[in-house]
């Protein structure tokens, strides 16, 4: 069962509920605005620096905005407040800076809330993920520019397996870039995005469900493409799933188990599979662009816990 978000009218959620239904104690959040307390906050006066800490003599010690671009490490034992005393800061900093945006990936769910409710009570807009709540927003990872999905789905499945065989990776990797591209040229064919580039729809198409693998590529065939040499790329994409994919005891297919396993996974998850699987038929579609983000700043804040 999805957890449930307590909104006011500016839609922040109090605060992650415990299974007794009380707000963690540990999230030093006020409970009417959602906001962080104040003294983590210390401005400066150069947009895009901050104050990482002060002497003992007061003067504060600045990470300058050019070296930001550099990674950081915070090192300290469990419960020594590196979140508190060094991230927090950081990142609240950040969110009085309307020139700069705040992307936190958090594996615990608790900075990532603190850090949307702090940008709700400064008037940042933000987005909140996390799965398992019923009101988050919709990713598709399959939406998008048809290269860039390629080549961002193509590199994380390929870090998931690290230590397979180059034979298995470059196979599963072959079969990821055309099934992809069979999805997305539908989508474009009929000018839509997301009725046939899902997961949902790649893990039927790989299984082939129902015949629903070899139905798309039929339907593949007739497709209009864009130019000659799209034309030939189609054909020979058909040639391969129609010769090499789906024949019986097909040894492609025996060698590239894996990745339908872990597609498999993502999509028999009740919460993944809802929140990266916008339905089209319903009007549903892709609420989170990674690339707009990136280019034009904003709040994201993603749960993994």
């Amino acid at each position: 069962m999805k957890r449930k978000l307590q909104t006011n009218s500016t839609a922040i959620p109090s605060a992650p509920q415990t299974p007794d239904g009380l707000i963690p104690d540990e999230l030093d959040i006020d409970r009417e605005t959602g906001a962080l307390p104040q003294s983590l906050a210390q401005p400066t006066a150069n947009p895009g620096d901050i104050i990482l800490c002060r002497t003992s003599n007061g003067e504060p010690v600045i990470w300058p905005r050019q070296d930001r671009f550099l990674h950081m490490l915070v090192l300290g034992p469990l419960g020594c407040g590196k979140t508190s005393s060094s991230v927090l800061p950081m990142i609240l900093q950040d969110i009085q800076n309307p020139e700069w945006g705040v992307t936190v990936l958090d594996p615990t769910g608790e900075l990532a809330i603190k850090t949307h409710m702090t940008a709700k009570s400064h008037g940042r807009k933000s987005i909140f993920f996390d799965p398992t709540y019923d009101n988050c927003p919709k990713f598709n990872p399959l939406s998008g520019n048809e290269t860039d999905v390629i080549e961002n789905i193509a590199s994380t499945f390929k870090m998931l397996n690290p230590d397979s065989p180059q034979f298995f990776m470059d196979l599963n990797e072959q079969l990821l870039r055309n099934a992809i591209k069979v999805l997305k040229r539908l989508d474009k064919n009929e000018r839509t995005d997301g009725k046939y580039a899902t997961l949902i729809w790649l893990d039927r198409f790989l299984k082939n469900t129902g015949g629903w693998g070899k139905e798309l590529v039929r339907n593949f065939v007739k497709i209009i493409a864009d130019s000659e040499s799209e034309a030939a790329e189609n054909r020979d994409i058909v040639n391969w799933f129609l010769n090499d994919y789906f024949p019986e005891r097909s040894k492609v297919y025996e060698n590239t188990s894996g990745i339908r396993s872990q597609i498999g996974k993502l999509v028999s998850n009740v919460f993944l599979r809802d929140a990266l699987n916008p339905n089209f038929e319903k009007g549903e579609k892709n609420e989170i662009d990674f690339a707009d983000h990136l280019a034009n700043g904003g709040v994201l804040c993603i749960s993994t816990a």
